[in-house]
């Protein structure tokens, strides 16, 4: 017998809904790392003024 089969459904589908959250959250940080990985990071003018007032 299957470990499986003795686990309650409701016990399932929310095992079932946490691993495909989790899948989906991972595959959201890929794909956000790989579409700004190929773009340089500048800074605004508004950030470089804020930067230069608190020193």
């Amino acid at each position: 017998m299957k470990s499986s089969d003795t686990a309650p459904t409701a016990s399932r589908r929310t095992l079932k809904l946490a691993v495909m959250a989790a899948v989906l959250g991972v595959a959201g940080c890929f794909t956000a790392a790989f579409s700004f990985a190929g773009t340089e990071a500048q800074a605004t003018e508004q950030a470089e003024t804020a930067l230069v007032a608190t020193r």
